[in-house]
Protein backbone atom coordinates (compact mmCIF):
# COMPACT_ATOMS: atom_id res chain seq x y z
CA UNK A 1 0.00 0.00 0.00
CA UNK A 2 2.84 2.39 0.87
CA UNK A 3 4.58 1.70 -2.41
CA UNK A 4 1.35 2.36 -4.32
CA UNK A 5 1.09 5.77 -2.64
CA UNK A 6 4.72 6.49 -3.45
CA UNK A 7 4.12 5.51 -7.08
CA UNK A 8 1.17 7.92 -7.19
CA UNK A 9 3.39 10.76 -5.96
CA UNK A 10 6.09 9.91 -8.48
CA UNK A 11 3.51 9.85 -11.27
CA UNK A 12 2.48 13.41 -10.37
CA UNK A 13 6.03 14.75 -9.98
CA UNK A 14 7.23 13.15 -13.22
CA UNK A 15 4.29 14.45 -15.26
CA UNK A 16 5.35 17.02 -17.86
CA UNK A 17 2.99 19.69 -16.47
CA UNK A 18 4.18 19.46 -12.85
CA UNK A 19 7.37 21.57 -13.09
CA UNK A 20 5.77 24.48 -15.00
CA UNK A 21 2.78 24.42 -12.63
CA UNK A 22 5.06 24.45 -9.59
CA UNK A 23 7.05 27.35 -11.04
CA UNK A 24 3.84 29.39 -11.50
CA UNK A 25 2.73 28.54 -7.94
CA UNK A 26 6.09 29.58 -6.49
CA UNK A 27 5.97 32.94 -8.31
CA UNK A 28 2.40 33.55 -7.13
CA UNK A 29 3.27 32.53 -3.56
CA UNK A 30 6.26 34.92 -3.53
CA UNK A 31 4.08 37.76 -4.83
CA UNK A 32 1.40 37.11 -2.20
CA UNK A 33 4.00 36.90 0.59
CA UNK A 34 5.62 40.17 -0.45
CA UNK A 35 2.20 41.86 -0.23
CA UNK A 36 1.91 40.64 3.38
CA UNK A 37 5.14 42.46 4.31
CA UNK A 38 3.22 45.76 4.21
CA UNK A 39 0.93 44.71 7.08
CA UNK A 40 1.91 46.38 10.35
CA UNK A 41 1.58 43.14 12.37
CA UNK A 42 4.23 41.42 10.22
CA UNK A 43 7.82 41.92 11.36
CA UNK A 44 9.49 39.73 8.70
CA UNK A 45 8.85 37.02 6.14
CA UNK A 46 11.29 34.34 5.00
CA UNK A 47 10.56 31.89 2.25
CA UNK A 48 12.00 29.49 -0.24
CA UNK A 49 9.89 27.82 -2.88
CA UNK A 50 6.60 26.82 -1.29
CA UNK A 51 7.71 27.10 2.35
CA UNK A 52 7.42 30.33 4.34
CA UNK A 53 7.75 31.66 7.88
CA UNK A 54 5.92 34.83 8.84
CA UNK A 55 7.18 36.50 12.02
CA UNK A 56 4.60 38.61 13.84
CA UNK A 57 5.07 41.52 16.23
CA UNK A 58 2.59 39.98 18.66
CA UNK A 59 0.70 36.73 18.97
CA UNK A 60 -2.69 36.11 17.42
CA UNK A 61 -5.17 33.28 17.96
CA UNK A 62 -4.12 30.67 15.38
CA UNK A 63 -7.49 28.90 15.73
CA UNK A 64 -9.00 31.71 13.63
CA UNK A 65 -6.97 30.49 10.66
CA UNK A 66 -8.16 26.91 11.15
CA UNK A 67 -11.76 28.10 11.47
CA UNK A 68 -11.34 29.98 8.17
CA UNK A 69 -10.05 26.83 6.42
CA UNK A 70 -6.35 27.68 6.38
CA UNK A 71 -4.09 25.11 8.00
CA UNK A 72 -0.67 26.27 9.10
CA UNK A 73 2.03 25.68 11.65
CA UNK A 74 2.50 28.00 14.63
CA UNK A 75 5.74 28.52 16.55
CA UNK A 76 7.16 30.76 19.25
CA UNK A 77 4.05 31.40 21.31
CA UNK A 78 1.89 32.04 18.25
CA UNK A 79 4.19 34.74 16.88
CA UNK A 80 5.44 32.77 13.88
CA UNK A 81 3.24 31.27 11.19
CA UNK A 82 4.62 28.49 8.99
CA UNK A 83 3.05 28.09 5.54
CA UNK A 84 3.61 25.12 3.26
CA UNK A 85 0.92 25.07 0.55
CA UNK A 86 0.24 21.87 -1.34
CA UNK A 87 2.40 21.63 -4.45
CA UNK A 88 -0.45 20.42 -6.64
CA UNK A 89 -3.06 22.96 -5.56
CA UNK A 90 -4.83 25.18 -8.04
CA UNK A 91 -3.57 28.76 -8.39
CA UNK A 92 -7.01 30.11 -7.45
CA UNK A 93 -6.99 28.03 -4.27
CA UNK A 94 -3.61 29.50 -3.35
CA UNK A 95 -4.90 33.03 -3.98
CA UNK A 96 -7.97 32.31 -1.86
CA UNK A 97 -5.93 30.94 1.04
CA UNK A 98 -3.51 33.86 0.94
CA UNK A 99 -6.47 36.26 0.87
CA UNK A 100 -7.79 34.70 4.07
CA UNK A 101 -4.36 35.02 5.70
CA UNK A 102 -4.10 38.66 4.64
CA UNK A 103 -7.58 39.45 5.99
CA UNK A 104 -6.82 37.87 9.36
CA UNK A 105 -3.44 39.57 9.67
CA UNK A 106 -5.06 42.92 8.87
CA UNK A 107 -7.80 42.24 11.41
CA UNK A 108 -5.25 41.62 14.18
CA UNK A 109 -3.07 44.57 13.12
CA UNK A 110 -5.60 46.96 14.62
Amino acid sequence: LGLAALQGVLDIVEHATFAPHLERLEMLFAKELKALEKISLVSSIRFTGMLAAIDLKHSIPWQKFIDAGVFLGVKDKEQQLILAPCLVMDENDLKHGMSIIKTLLLEYSK
